[in-house]
């Protein structure tokens, strides 16, 4: 299977600190895969995946001078 198209996204960032330095991140997002699919190497179209607008949230923090993700939460179709 193979994927064609591409995700639309518009994520918002929002940084908390402790003691004037960024402790943590949040990212949201209302990404658009309407036009991301999946297909067979045929070009015949996958089943399944299903497509539209879906509530993104990311929490990051820093580690040793590096943003990590530390929670991933995407919701289903339909919830933005």
């Amino acid at each position: 299977i193979v994927t064609r198209g591409n995700p639309v996204f518009h994520p918002k960032v929002k940084v908390a600190a402790r003691n004037g330095q960024p402790s943590q991140a949040t990212v949201t997002d209302c990404a658009d895969t309407s036009h991301w699919a999946d297909y067979y190497k045929s070009g015949k179209p996958a089943p399944g995946g299903r497509r539209g607008h879906h509530r993104i949230v990311a929490e990051l923090q820093p580690f040793d001078g590096v943003w990590k993700v530390t929670l991933l939460v995407v919701q289903k179709e339909g919830t933005c």
